[in-house]
């Protein structure tokens, strides 16, 4: 497979995670992964799964919502 699309379809199964767990909009969970390029790009070249980059993603939103 090519690793564009590779990497489209990682982020997408990030995005649906990220809806489920949270229980927000696929546009608010796209946001999200957009708000931390520098953890998604990590994640990536670690090959971390999707959803354990999800996760990531998750606990680092909570921290920041329990910091406002």
């Amino acid at each position: 497979m090519q690793p564009l699309l590779q990497l489209l379809r990682w982020e997408s199964a990030i995005i649906t995670r990220l809806e489920s767990a949270l229980q927000i909009e696929r546009q608010a969970a796209s946001q999200l992964l957009d708000a931390n390029p520098v953890l998604v790009r990590k994640a990536w070249h670690s090959q971390l799964s999707a959803q354990d980059t999800a996760d990531k993603l998750i606990t680092l939103s909570s921290q920041e919502k329990t910091h406002d």
